[in-house]
């Protein structure tokens, strides 16, 4: 086994995150000093552009000649 942890990996060991006791994933202790939320790269890029997306709207070029 490598020494690279795995972000994704199904084995617990393996990830950078664990689940803090209110079901929120948070860094594993020892990467930061307090608890830290985890954000994989879905939940940053929904953070940036998540609430200009509306799957029940029509696009914009939708009607253009």
């Amino acid at each position: 086994m490598d020494s690279k942890l795995h972000i994704q990996s199904a084995d617990p060991s393996e990830r950078d995150w664990e689940y803090d006791g209110d079901g929120t994933r948070i860094y594993k202790p020892g990467k930061y000093g307090c608890k830290t939320p985890y954000k994989d790269e879905y939940e940053q890029w929904k953070e940036k552009y998540g609430h200009e997306w509306d799957p029940n709207k029509e696009p914009y070029y939708v009607g253009l000649p």
